[in-house]
Formats: structure tokens, sequence, C-alpha cells
């Protein structure tokens, strides 16, 4: 799960900084999501707030460089601060592991 401030731009454009090393560390396949937090908070003066294009930027920049990866987004927005949408975000990518695990299951079973 990768976080971003959904009212800090620059959150999201640090992602980009990480990706490289827990791509590198994780087995291919596994699936990754962007989860858009402080949906309760207000963009600090001088901040420019993530839109769903940027998010999209985002995954498809990341698709093209790192082959094989399965990052997509979130669609529930989050608040630490009250919780709202944290419990529903981590079934999200449990749900999504448990298929890729299912997949790369029937992959390596012979036929």
């Amino acid at each position: 799960m990768l976080t971003y401030d959904v009212n800090d731009k620059g959150s999201l454009e640090a992602l980009q900084a990480f990706l490289p090393k827990l791509v590198e560390e994780l087995p291919p396949g596994t699936p990754m999501m962007l989860v858009a937090c402080k949906k309760d908070a207000e963009p600090a003066s001088g901040k420019e707030r993530v839109t769903s294009a940027d998010v999209e930027r985002f995954i498809g920049a990341a698709g093209k460089q790192y082959q094989g990866i399965k990052l997509s987004a979130c669609e529930i927005p989050t608040s630490a601060k009250t919780g709202e949408g944290v419990d529903a975000a981590f079934a999200e990518l449990a749900e999504k592991a448990m298929s890729a695990r299912a997949e790369a299951t029937r992959t390596r079973s012979p036929s």
C-alpha cells in the first residue's frame, strides 16, 4: 500500500523516488495500491491537490517503467484521523493479494 496526501501533489511525486526500491524487493506480480490519505484535511497554502488524472499518470508511468508490477488506485479516500475508509482500503488490498495468489497458483499448476 502506497499512500499519498490527497492535498499535496508533491507527496504523490515523492513516491516516484521510493518505487524503484519497492519494486526491487517485492516478488513479481505483487499487487500494490495507491491510497489517498488525509481526506478530512484541507490543502495547505501553496499546496496543489492530487487529481484523478495525476494518479492515472503515475500508474501509467510506473507500469511502463516497471514491467510486471500490478499497481492500481484505491477508489476509497481515507482519513487516519477519523478512520474513514481505512478498513475498506486494507480489505481491497487483501482481496487483490488473494486474487493474485490464486492466479499464480493456477499458472503454476500442471494442466
